[in-house]
């Protein structure tokens, strides 16, 4: 299998605005650049000679996923003074160029380390491989989420994941003191790639391929694995997904529980605090930005 690798060159106060484009049209990762971009898509039959044009760039019978986004991109953002380019990569090429934007980082105590590099002198480590797109953790929202969970005492605690990407943020709460930790994600390899990265750290956690917030039989899953109600859950995923969430929150959530979320940009902060007040018995006792992204910690009274 290949990959295209994009990079748009662009003023650097439109980079935040175009990655969220990307993030809406289901690009899971980006690499941000003084210029610009960089970010990766499977590789299909995409022509080249429409990257950079003003055409429309459907063709044949159907639009291919990469040609969809580009669209998107061109539709949505004021891209006439920038410039676009891309090429192939086979898997190995593709790794190769993670590997080369991937350094190891810290938040707080908490170290993030390529599972390729060397160890950190952190009080904890996270050795973590991304995959594919699947999150290496260099985002606000997953640093956010990061300090939030430093902060907080989760000793003991039971902790669901929605929308665990690599599991980086189940395998900080794990090693936070955590007792039981339940990670979900709609796309099966990601799944995988959780598990491998919760065994390489040492962690026994649950993780399983279901949409909690469509599918009756995965809901269900999460409400049995929580044995009473989780005492934390996690959503650092999307806005719009967020706001698909807040109404079955409860289901999950015991009273006297947190909701920890991100992945929210700030012109889309008061839709998710709109919803959470509409949702009632919660009170928000913690908001952090970084960057254009903000994180929110709720309490579920009693």
């Amino acid at each position: 299998m290949g990959y295209q690798k994009y990079q748009i060159k662009t003023r650097k106060d439109k980079i935040e605005a175009l990655g969220q484009v990307l993030l809406e049209e289901g690009v899971s990762s980006y690499e941000e650049l003084e210029d610009g971009l960089i970010f990766y898509l499977e590789s299909g039959e995409v022509d080249e000679s429409l990257v950079n044009s003003g055409k429309d760039l459907v063709h044949g019978k159907s639009m291919m996923e990469e040609e969809r986004i580009l669209k998107a991109l061109k539709e949505k953002m004021d891209l006439n003074q920038d410039t676009i380019t891309s090429e192939v990569f086979d898997d190995t090429a593709w790794m190769d160029a993670w590997k080369e934007y991937f350094k190891p980082f810290a938040v707080g105590n908490i170290g993030i380390t390529p599972a390729w590099e060397k160890s950190q002198q952190t009080k904890l480590e996270i050795k973590i491989d991304p995959g594919q797109v699947f999150g290496s953790g260099t985002h606000e929202t997953t640093k956010l989420c990061l300090m939030q969970l430093q902060d907080m005492k989760l000793e003991g605690q039971k902790v669901l994941d929605v929308g665990c990407g690599s599991g980086i943020l189940s395998i900080a709460a794990s090693m936070l003191g955590a007792k039981k930790v339940v990670g979900t994600e709609i796309d099966p390899e990601a799944t995988r790639l959780s598990e491998e990265n919760a065994k390489a750290n040492g962690c026994r956690l649950s993780f399983f391929t279901g949409d909690i917030i469509g599918d009756l039989a995965s809901r269900d899953r999460v409400i049995m694995e929580g044995e009473g109600g989780y005492d934390l859950v996690v959503a650092n995923i999307l806005e719009p997904v967020i706001l698909l969430l807040i109404p079955g929150l409860c289901d999950y959530l015991k009273p006297g529980g947190y909701f920890l979320t991100s992945g929210i940009i700030k012109e889309k902060r008061k839709e998710v605090l709109e919803a959470m007040e509409g949702l009632g018995g919660f009170a928000l006792k913690k908001e952090e930005d970084l960057g254009d992204w903000i994180s929110l910690l709720y309490y579920r009274k009693k």
